[in-house]
């Protein structure tokens, strides 16, 4: 299967330095051709294994990396064996690399078989009986990897078990010669961390090839390994801080798709604010040749072609680089052709089609469709779209001056009548639907009729009307009608196309009528009139209210329905529109009418004399209220309290009544509620000098007391410190309470010794006791202060028993801070600098040792502080700067249609321009003076250019007459462009020989051949090419006179 090649682009930078760039395309593939018998002996948590081939007719050799877990193969590169190992030959370009002489240089992903040119073996026998050699990188003690070596058949893998991340690889031979990649960072695709195999190179003692050994070092994790040669363990060097790739997440560039021969722009966007050294563009556009590439951030392509092109933007910023790959696309410019202009006939219609394969349209009639119809005259255009791109074009749509058929509008006769339909005579030919060619048609039958007709124009035209025979009216209304339930009727004359009249006046087709009465109907048409007659009467069912009735036991109710109807029926068996009812019960009645029955019920409840009772007399302890309630429901209710609801809620002691009642009596009910609660006093800890005593009271009377002293009374005195308790007794319960006395000393309080505090700290001052209240010289009032300013700090701590004083002395000093900016200045500028003036010690490098100094030469600077506290050493740089400059560039012409770019650039400067831009680059098209205008801390400098648009195609004239006879009048034909563009001038004869040639700038012919013979007079056929601003090569012909 054919095999993929590592990409290994070599860009040579100064100081015979290299930067790889490793680009890996997977393919599931599998190895044919090669010796896998030993892969028994490969750790099964390689990640990749590699095999070395080699071809003897080419003397290519190449080493392949192999997954054998998913058999995906990776060809990683080539080198010949020959008599110079500086030369090695990569990927599939087989070009040579020259490194240092002496120097080994292995290529990322080689493994290296041979040594100096006297140690290289001849190339005629297989190499591949000691081709394989086994490397494998293993993970020690979780902190470093190193490198193990078998000098039998097998392959070289690396081994990566816990998937840290190699970033990369540097090299030097074993002489100690440095490759020049040491000082290059490559980055890796961690899923493809395949590194160089390298390590004791042996061979078998029949093949006379010394031992070659490498020093291999690997950077991972911020750290550097070295394998030692003499076969010692890995040793931890010094640490290298490694750069590694953002992978797109450091930068990104924004663009926009354009169509076909345009210019798209391409600008890089900071994600992460770092500064940008340099960057490099790809624009994937390779017919451009070296435009295919650009170092600017902010910078533009020209694409010739449509199609989707991958553009690659490498950034490198401090040690660091970012890749950035993103498809871009250019459009197909659209093409539109509605064809030529169209004359219709009248009343004809036509379709404009745009065509397909665009992605937008708009019309000037609004349509956004590919397609619009046209049915009166006027000029149409459509644009389209493709992407961005677009393209228009424009038909014109007349029609013929030609008169209109119209037949009129359908109509109707009367029975035994005629009619003759008229064409006009405004036509050359006629045809009706009976074949008859006249310009007329009588007829008496119902039908439709159409004539079709022709003019000068051809233009054709058709046209029908509909004949109807109208009869004698005829209505009929309908018996008269009884309208039950509803409040209108309509009635409908039907006839239509005839004149109505109601005995109402109104004259529609049909009224809508709501009162009892005869309606009278007159219906006339062309034909004669008709009149009807119908008697319309209103009624509804039944219609009353029974509502249900609540009697006491013993009485009754009386039930009637006002309203008078044909007849009623209640579930009593009465039929009275009155009956009356003594007992509780669901009763039901039946009342009928001519439009028809409605039946009802209603229910009669029979209810007694009301009667409660609120319960005992009640002792409430401890709660704040209670709730009284009437167990009856739908009753009257009213309370002592002035409530009128079924419960209410009462808080406090008293005698409560209620009163209920409903529409058979009344009933009244009390009970006394009584409120109280268990004892309820204070008892405070107290605190007492040593020596004193306390009186402890309870104010409120209860029942009895009893103290942990013995003592029964409210009133007790207690001399000593300690815990005592209480229980006091009352109808509701018992509370028992304690308290602490506490017996207390006058106050001692110490701040402790004079403290010195450096660094901007703080100190926290305490002068904590119990019981306490304290003042501080500094006013404050709390058992702590914190300190930060040096001073006399004292305090005085007061309980009831005394006070005590101490005082401290706190003194802050800091240790000296410096931090001065790198500064930018001017020409014959200075720069003055100044630090703190209560530093103890101050020396600059210039040896001064003030507080203020004045420089005006850049380098570098250092400034040394240092008190008691402590020292500090700050260094900063002066650069100088110059004023602007730049040059916009001579006055130009340029072809319409085209741009230019504009270049304002200087290092470290703000730009603005005319326009507005304030970028360091613009492009125009049109003519006009710019400005660009550039300021840094030194000054602004301006510079003006003007540029003139031209159709330089436009600008050649050629005249049709001359006369070449030496008057000095019209002598000669000059042709010239203000574009100086490149021109080329034939002429024939009028038998079509070649007869003059000239190709310049500025053409001039004297009307002689080329070999300067004067022609005679005669007619001249000429042809002018020239090639455009676009690289567009066009062409003009035409005839010249030569006279004498």
């Amino acid at each position: 299967m054919r095999k993929l090649f590592f990409i290994l682009n070599l860009f040579l930078i100064s100081y015979n330095s290299y930067s790889q760039e490793v680009v890996i395309n997977e393919v599931n593939v599998n190895p044919s051709g090669l010796d896998t018998s030993a892969a028994s002996g490969i750790n099964a948590n390689s990640l990749y294994n590699v095999y070395s081939n080699y071809q003897p007719a080419t003397n290519r050799e190449w080493i392949e990396l192999f997954n054998p877990s998913s058999s995906e193969s990776v060809d990683i590169g080539c080198y010949t064996l020959g008599s110079n190992t500086s030369n090695f030959y990569l990927g599939d370009n087989w070009g040579a690399l020259t490194f240092p002489s002496g120097t080994i240089i292995p290529p990322l992903g080689y493994l290296i078989v041979g040594g100096n040119a006297s140690d290289v073996p001849t190339l005629d026998f297989d190499l591949n009986y000691y081709r394989y050699n086994f490397f494998q990188i293993e993970y020690i003690d979780g902190d470093y990897y190193r490198w193990f070596f078998r000098n039998n058949y097998g392959w070289c893998a690396i081994y990566n078990p816990n998937g840290d991340v190699v970033d990369a690889i540097y090299w030097t031979d074993s002489i100690g010669n440095q490759s020049s990649l040491y000082d290059q960072e490559e980055f890796w695709n961690p899923i493809y961390s395949m590194t160089t195999c390298s390590g004791d190179m042996g061979f078998p003692a029949a093949i006379d090839i010394p031992d070659i050994e490498f020093v291999g070092i690997i950077h991972f994790e911020d750290s550097t390994f070295q394998r030692i040669p003499d076969g010692g363990e890995w040793a931890d060097s010094q640490a290298v801080a490694t750069p590694r790739n953002c992978n797109g997440g450091c930068y990104d560039y924004i663009f926009q798709n354009v169509c076909a021969a345009d210019i798209m722009h391409f600008n890089v966007v900071n994600l992460t604010n770092n500064q940008v050294d340099s960057a490099l563009w790809d624009f994937g556009d390779y017919s451009s040749g070296n435009l295919n590439y650009s170092t600017d951030t902010v910078t533009s392509h020209y694409y010739l072609l449509s199609g989707d092109y991958d553009v690659k933007l490498i950034v490198y910023f401090d040690n660091f680089s970012d890749t950035i790959i993103k498809t871009v696309t250019v459009f197909n410019n659209p093409q539109v052709d509605l064809g030529s202009d169209l004359i219709l006939c009248p009343n004809k219609t036509i379709t404009l089609h745009a065509g397909t394969g665009f992605s937008n349209y708009l019309w000037n009639t609004s349509s956004i469709d590919s397609l619009v119809i046209v049915s009166s005259p006027g000029n149409y255009w459509v644009q389209v779209g493709l992407g961005s791109c677009t393209d228009a074009d424009t038909i014109n749509v007349s029609f013929y001056n030609t008169s209109l058929l119209n037949l009129g509008n359908d109509t109707s006769i009367c029975e035994n009548e005629s009619i003759t339909f008229y064409a006009g005579n405004s036509f050359s030919s006629y045809l009706w639907q009976n074949s008859s060619n006249s310009q007329t048609f009588t007829t008496n039958q119902i039908g439709t009729y159409w004539v079709e007709t022709t003019d000068v124009n051809s233009c054709v035209q058709r046209d029908s009307i509909t004949l109807g025979i109208m009869q004698m009216p005829f209505i009929e209304l309908g018996n008269d009608t009884l309208v039950c339930d509803n409040p209108a009727i309509i009635l409908n004359a039907l006839n239509s196309g005839a004149n109505y009249l109601w005995s109402t006046n109104e004259i529609s087709q049909q009224i809508n009528v709501s009162t009892s009465g005869n309606y009278y109907l007159t219906v006339t048409n062309n034909c004669g009139n008709y009149i009807d007659s119908v008697s319309v009467s209103f009624n509804q069912k039944p219609q009353f209210l029974l509502t249900d009735t609540t009697i006491c036991v013993g009485d009754s109710a009386i039930i009637s329905i006002n309203n008078i109807y044909d007849s009623y029926l209640w579930s009593t068996g009465e039929t009275s529109n009155v009956i009356t009812i003594k007992n509780g019960g669901n009763y039901s009645v039946s009342v009928t009418n001519n439009c028809g029955i409605t039946s009802k019920s209603l229910t009669i409840t029979a209810i007694n004399q009301p009667s409660i009772n609120l319960g005992n007399d009640t002792l409430v302890c401890d709660e704040l209220s209670l709730v009284l309630s009437v167990l009856s429901d739908n009753l009257n209710y009213f309370w002592s309290t002035n409530e009128s609801t079924q419960q209410i809620t009462v808080t406090e002691s008293g005698k409560y009544f209620v009163t209920v009642s409903n529409n058979c009596g009344v009933y009244v009910d009390s009970v006394l509620v009584s409120f109280n609660q268990k004892p309820q006093f204070l008892l405070n800890d107290t605190t007492i000098c040593v020596g004193d005593s306390a009186i402890i009271s309870i104010n409120n009377i209860y029942d009895s007391y009893s103290w942990s002293t013995g003592e029964a009374s409210n009133v007790i005195t207690i001399k000593n410190g300690g815990n005592y308790s209480v229980s006091v007794t009352n109808n509701c319960g018992i509370t028992s309470k304690s308290l602490t006395i506490t017996a207390i000393n006058q106050p001692i309080i110490d701040l402790g010794n004079d403290t010195l505090i450096c660094d901007d700290s703080i100190i926290v001052l305490n002068a904590q006791t119990v019981n306490s209240t304290y003042i501080w010289s500094s006013s404050q009032t709390s058992s702590q202060i914190s300190v930060s300013e040096s001073g006399k700090y004292s305090v005085t701590v007061t309980n009831q028993c005394g006070n005590d004083t101490s005082s401290i002395n706190i003194d802050f000093d800091k240790a000296p801070v410096v931090n001065i900016r790198d500064t930018v200045f001017c020409n014959d500028d200075s720069i003055n600098f100044s630090v703190d003036n209560n530093i103890n010690n101050i020396l600059w490098s210039t040896g001064e040792s003030s507080d203020n100094i004045f420089l005006k030469n850049p380098g570098e600077y250092t400034i040394s502080l240092s008190n008691s506290c402590g020292n500090i050493i700050d260094t900063f740089n002066l650069v100088q700067l110059e004023k602007p400059i730049f040059f916009l560039g001579f006055d130009m012409v340029i072809e319409k249609g085209n741009y230019i770019n504009l270049v304002a650039d200087y290092p470290n400067t703000d730009c603005i321009w005319s326009t507005g831009d304030t970028s360091h680059s613009i492009s125009v098209s049109e003519s006009g003076y710019y400005w660009a205008s550039l300021k840094n801390i030194c000054g602004i400098v301006n510079d003006t250019i003007r540029i003139e648009v031209s159709d330089c195609s436009s600008d050649i004239v050629i005249p049709n007459t001359f006369s070449p006879n030496g008057d000095g009048l019209n002598d000669a034909i000059i042709l010239k462009n203000d574009c100086n563009i490149e021109m080329s001038f034939d002429i024939y004869s009028r038998w079509g020989a070649l007869v003059y040639r000239s190709s310049a700038k500025v053409i001039t012919w004297e009307g002689t051949t080329f070999s300067g013979v004067t022609l005679s007079e005669g007619v001249y056929y000429y042809i002018l090419t020239y090639s455009n601003m676009d690289n567009n090569t066009e062409s003009v012909t035409g005839f010249i006179q030569l006279f004498k």
